[in-house]
């Protein structure tokens, strides 16, 4: 078997899926021939699929100080560049790559992702574009254009590009495959919908007010969720009955995704809404809550400062609790932790944080323990969404490019009329919006103060 041969092999058994097997090919290519910067190339890609992102770019380069015009290579050092927040040098090699071969559909794609994280939203719907004219089936180039086009209020385009998430394998999209068809928005006249939530528990809860829309044209909605929202959910208007992983689905007519709902009703940015609340905390939760919580003069703010690690840009929303060091020395503010599953960074909390997260047992319990408290402070998680439903103070914590949702350049929201968004004026910088959050909250308590 010649090298080209035993590259091949190598390669499929990659592809395959067989990582050991196939950097034990590549490394014996490179025994035998130091200088094969195929080999080299591969065998990058391959390291940094298991996590090795340094000996990746080392390789990577090494192949490219080879073979310049290798626009793959190029292309996949610049996303193990990006992973690692090299903005500008992955931007610089994926510009190269395209340019040597502007037909590299992953080399348009991975540029788009650069132009997003570096702000420059339109460059880098062009690069989505750009990717979807040699690939139009590209399900990943389709859902961030749905995710930049809604972030920019584009909703009437945004809500179509949405519908690709079904197709895209990143995306935790529940099995639908059901005999009865979509509902397509008619009326029903007293049949039955079955409505489903599908990707966080926020979206879930952001998106579950077109339930009613839904009931407003004479269906009966059954309702999909996770367990930990039945409770919240049990009494919206137009539900019938709630089903969870655990029960049964009833016999319905048609079937639709909470969050193909807005797409469906034809909302814009204008249109959104907004009537708040309608997800509202059991009162007798609410006195249980206010027992623990106590009834002291302070003022009370709930905190939560990490979202689920499994999103995809996790890293960008959350922050350390230390981080939010000035804040928690504002005098006359009495902290309730609402944060579910810290992290080692994050303990041991300070004296002046009641920790109520392990206390949490759904989201019927947070709602009555935020109904208790004067100020909810999120990151872009399903604590601020339930805060917002339920019309309660709100302060968002935003990264610099933020979840569409929050839209662009405006400290309040369409969604929840009692938020104010607070936003990094640059990539990473939590300090700055840590600063003026507490500047506010000292106001705030001074008032409250006898």
């Amino acid at each position: 078997m010649n090298t080209a041969e035993f590259l091949r092999t190598a390669l499929e058994r990659h592809r395959s899926g067989h990582l050991d097997e196939a950097e034990s090919l590549y490394r014996k290519i490179l025994d035998a021939e130091p200088g094969n910067a195929g080999a080299l190339h591969l065998l990058g890609a391959l390291v940094s699929k298991k996590g090795h992102a340094d000996d990746a770019i080392g390789l990577i380069r090494e192949a490219l100080a080879i073979d310049p015009d290798n626009a793959v290579a190029r292309a996949n050092l610049a996303g193990i560049l990006f992973d690692g927040d090299l903005m500008d040098e992955a931007a610089r090699q994926c510009e190269q790559a395209v340019r040597i071969n502007p037909a590299l559909t992953e080399g348009w794609y991975n540029l788009g992702n650069i132009r997003r994280e570096q702000g420059r939203i339109d460059d880098a719907l062009s690069c989505y574009g750009r990717t979807l004219e040699l690939n139009p089936g590209h399900a990943q180039a389709h859902w961030n254009s749905a995710l930049l086009l809604l972030l920019k209020g584009d909703y009437e385009k945004g809500w179509k590009e949405y519908e690709w998430r079904w197709k895209n394998p990143n995306l935790p999209t529940p099995d639908v495959d059901f005999p009865q068809p979509l509902w397509d928005g008619a009326n029903l006249e007293g049949k039955v919908v079955f409505l489903y939530a599908e990707q966080g528990h926020g979206d879930a809860i952001q998106f579950v007010r077109f339930v009613m829309n839904a009931a407003a044209r004479s269906a009966r909605i059954v309702l999909g969720c996770n367990e930990s929202l039945k409770r919240l959910f049990e009494n919206l208007y137009g539900v019938v009955d709630i089903v969870t992983p655990r029960t049964a689905i009833p016999p319905f007519t048609c079937h639709r995704s909470l969050m193909s709902l807005p797409g469906l009703f034809g909302v814009t940015a204008d249109t959104i809404p907004a009537a708040i609340p309608y997800l509202e905390a059991d009162p007798a939760l609410v006195r249980q809550w206010a027992a623990r919580i106590g009834q002291g003069p302070e003022f009370k703010v709930g905190l939560v400062w990490r979202g689920n690690p499994a999103q995809e840009r996790d890293r960008y929303r959350s922050l350390a609790l230390p981080t939010l060091g000035p804040l928690l020395e504002v005098p006359g503010v009495s902290f309730f932790s609402l944060q579910k599953n810290p992290t080692p960074e994050d303990l041991p909390y300070p004296e002046c944080l009641l920790d109520l997260g392990p206390e949490l047992e759904d989201y019927a319990d947070t709602a009555a323990v935020i109904a208790n408290l004067d100020l909810v402070i999120s990151v872009c998680t399903s604590s601020a969404h339930l805060a917002g439903t339920m019309g309660r103070p709100l302060w968002v914590m935003l990264s610099h490019l933020p979840d569409w949702r929050w839209f662009l350049d405006r400290d309040d929201s369409p969604w929840y009329p009692t938020a104010r968004l607070f936003r990094q004026d640059k990539p990473g910088d939590w300090d700055g919006v840590v600063a003026r959050m507490a500047g506010e909250l000292e106001a705030l308590a001074r008032e409250r103060a006898p």
